[in-house]
């Protein structure tokens, strides 16, 4: 299954701004960061030249910059531990001296992000990439099936299939089992 990529986000003056699309004038659109929250700030700012600009103000919320600045921390965090091989202490030890011991440790603990590095890390087995692939073709035996349960459905030998011969190919082997 395909990562959904988030959306860089930009720090400005206790707030948290996320990227939305980019504008005709080649400025960035950013919406606040609790939009989509039960607070509901219609906050609205533009990014030109690497800075940010105000175009509308927060409502709903103060700002408060230990939250973010622990949100800058973590995908900072995310995005090292996508590129470099530095274990996870090594990691967190550069993040505190980047950002600071207490945005660091606000969040998480030291497990909670060792699992999260774990995860960006986590490479896609062959199957997935094929699967993803515009044509989709299967070389072997899929361990999983859509809903997490292990599935081991004979496979006639004629690979690799396609994806839709693939699955005609499930379904007629889960009716004689």
């Amino acid at each position: 299954m395909l990562r959904r990529k988030s959306n860089p986000i930009y720090y400005h003056e206790g707030y948290i701004f996320r990227h939305v699309k980019c504008l005709s004038d080649g400025s960035s659109l950013l919406y606040c960061d609790n939009r989509k929250t039960e607070v509901g700030c219609n906050a609205l700012a533009h990014l030109r030249n690497g800075s940010v600009v105000l175009k509308r103000a927060h409502n709903g919320h103060k700002a408060n910059d230990g939250i973010a600045k622990a949100k800058l921390a973590k995908t900072s965090l995310k995005e090292r531990a996508g590129v470099c091989s530095k274990p996870p202490r090594e990691l967190l030890f550069d993040a505190k001296l980047q950002f600071g011991t207490i945005p660091v440790d606000i969040g998480r603990t030291k497990e909670n992000y060792a699992r999260m590095i774990q995860r960006v890390r986590k490479s896609e087995c062959d199957d997935c990439a094929r699967v993803n692939a515009l044509i989709s073709e299967f070389t072997g035996l899929m361990s999983t099936d859509i809903d997490g349960v292990l599935d081991y459905a004979p496979i006639p030998p004629q690979l690799p299939l396609t994806g839709l011969e693939f699955l005609k190919a499930i379904r007629s082997a889960r009716k004689y089992t």
